[in-house]
Order: C-alpha cells, then structure tokens, then sequence
C-alpha cells in the first residue's frame, strides 16, 4: 500500500486500518458462529446485516478506527503482531495490512473466543487533508474506484482454504469524518501533516469479509493482492499479509 499525501489518498491493502474514538459500537443482533454463505462458510455475506451494522458502516469503523489511533504501537505499522490489540474495544475484531507501504508482514496475535474478525482484503480510503483545491464527493469515490478497478490477483485464506468471489465483498462507503489524535497522529508521524482534530468527508472503496468467530485453538488467515501501476499510477505494488491467530477459551 502507498499513500500520496499530496492527493490525500491512502492505499490500504488489506490493511487492516479504523474505528473512532467513537469506536464502541453498538450491536443490535448477533450472527452465530459457523454462520456465512454458501459458497464462504464462515464469512458473512456482504449483504447480511453483520453483527448489528451493513458491511459499508463496518468499513466505515475499520477507517476510523485507523486514524484514531497513535502512530506509536500502531497495529498497522506492526511487524510482528505484538501491537494487535491496541484500540481493540468493540465486539469486533480488526485485522488489517500495512499502513503507507506495500510489502509482506506475519503476525502472530491472540484473540478471545467469540470474536468476529473483520478486514479489508485491499482497500483504499480518500479525503482532502494536505489540498489546496478540495476535491468533490464526486471526485473522491471517482478516484477510489480508479484505484479499485487496478486490483488484480486479489486472494484471502482462512485455514487454507481460499475465499471464493472475492468481487461481491466489494464495499463503497457512505460519506463520513475521521478522528486524529493531538499529538503523534499518523499523518503528523508518518505523512508529515501537521493536522488533528475531524475532518469530512472522507470517503473509501475496499474488499472486505467479515469472519463468524473462530473456534478455540490455531488458525491461519492471509490475504492481499497486486493494484496500482497504469492507469492508475506508473509503479504497482502489492500486499501479503499471515496472521497467525490464537483463539482464546473463556474469553469474550
């Protein structure tokens, strides 16, 4: 993933990237465990109401969740999977890729029994901090959805076993603001931006899949994909992420 602050784009390849300091959801009906589509046992479709929220306000969280957190012990610039947790309040789980760069990561994290995981298998997030014109809603999801029609390759695994028809979890958001903290924000620390507070609109476009909670044990799930290069850019690049994960017992 690449991010051009000059054009306020940033590249999310499965990135995992946000809720806000608003992140505390709430959760009007659960899905059971085991629960998914036919073709994806175990995924919730893209058009269930997942958890309690649609799969375009879940986007909407796992952005603002991104912004709203410190670049110091960020679980998106972790190479490791120690940082995993920060920020982690809600029924739901957030995975993600690398924030700012393309490139391979493994992470080893644990998770408690009953969580869903949620994360964007390649995504892109689009606002107008750092430009002079502002763009319009209009130009803002033209420019995300140039960027999405230059995914190729895209895949994701849970245990070994491939995600089919990645294409329907396609996820375009509503309009919405971000949140970024005072002090060591990402785009004071790693955009050099001196900015904070909200900011809106901020619009994103991504391939997202929400997992029904995994049972207790060890479990594998990768993801990732190619985009950019002509016509949306001169270089392409690419994202592959492992998460190694540890389901908890009798944590929920």
């Amino acid at each position: 993933m690449s991010v051009r602050t000059g054009n306020s784009v940033v590249r999310g390849l499965g990135l995992a990237f946000v809720v806000v300091a608003l992140f505390v959801l709430a959760l009007t009906s659960a899905v059971p465990a085991g629960e998914g589509n036919a073709d994806n046992p175990g995924i919730l479709p893209p058009g269930s109401n997942a958890y309690g929220q649609s799969y375009a306000e879940w986007s909407v969280a796992w952005w603002q969740w991104v912004w709203s957190l410190p670049a110091t012990g960020h679980p998106l610039f972790d190479m490791t999977g120690e940082s995993a947790g920060n920020g982690q309040s809600g029924h739901v789980f957030f995975l993600g890729g690398l924030l700012g760069r393309s490139g391979a990561v493994e992470r080893t994290i644990t998770v408690p029994c009953g969580k869903p995981l949620f994360f964007p298998v390649l995504n892109i997030h689009v606002n107008n901090i750092g430009r002079p014109v502002p763009r319009t809603i209009e130009q803002m999801y033209a420019r995300a959805q140039q960027f999405m029609d230059s995914i190729t390759d895209p895949y994701a695994t849970v245990d070994g076993v491939a995600v089919n028809n990645l294409s329907a979890y396609r996820v375009v958001s509503p309009v919405y603001s971000i949140w970024l903290p005072a002090t060591d924000n990402v785009y004071q620390t790693v955009f050099h931006i001196n900015v904070s507070g909200t900011f809106s609109p901020a619009i994103s476009d991504g391939l997202y899949l929400m997992l029904a909670p995994l049972s207790v044990g060890e479990h594998v799930v990768t993801f990732g994909g190619t985009a950019g290069g002509p016509p949306y850019g001169t270089t392409p690049w690419s994202l592959n992420v492992t998460y190694n994960i540890t389901v908890e017992p009798g944590k929920k």
